[in-house]
């Protein structure tokens, strides 16, 4: 277990970092964020957490995967939700122009949502997309620091999601 940091930080300085989004260079990190959900007349306050990793495709367009854990209470009951899907970001500038580039980004998959609360537990699953603009801060020239403006659907639950999330991401090439 303790061999697990060292093989990390050993794969990371074997590569060479850049902040450009060109071809063939890997971007791995997440979203994280405090979201507000709307059912029908309820309104559920829950906590998400997204790791994703994808690689440039293009210049400025990254396709790949991510994965959705979310965890909202209300009203005495519980809901986790796990999801997994493809997801694709493009920025609208180069990496050139500026350090603080704009992009938007989708996503869609399936999730699975475990729900438990004084009478009852239920499971059941169902597709999800989202989308949104967000904004890439490069605090060194290979890790940025996004904010995103979303808005996400469940199809399981019916349910709207808009929030704001804020995550990080690494750029990496060979």
């Amino acid at each position: 277990m303790k061999s697990i940091p060292v093989i990390l930080l050993f794969i990371l300085c074997s590569c060479t970092l850049f902040a450009q989004y060109q071809q063939s260079t890997l971007m791995v990190g997440g979203t994280g964020g405090l979201n507000i959900t709307s059912t029908g007349n309820n309104s559920v306050f829950s906590v998400g957490l997204n790791p994703s990793i994808g690689v440039f495709i293009a210049d400025q367009a990254a396709l790949g995967g991510i994965l959705r854990f979310t965890v909202a209470t209300s009203d005495g009951s519980t809901a986790t939700n796990f999801g997994i899907g493809p997801f694709v970001r493009y920025y609208l500038d180069d990496a050139e122009s500026t350090d603080r580039p704009f992009f938007l980004t989708a996503n869609l998959g399936y999730e699975n949502a475990s729900i438990s609360g004084d009478f009852f537990d239920s499971s059941d699953g169902g597709l999800f997309a989202g989308g949104g603009v967000g904004l890439s801060f490069f605090v060194t020239d290979s890790v940025a620091i996004d904010g995103i403006l979303g808005v996400n659907y469940s199809g399981l639950a019916d349910a709207t999601t808009v929030g704001v999330n804020f995550g990080f991401q690494v750029f990496l090439s060979k």
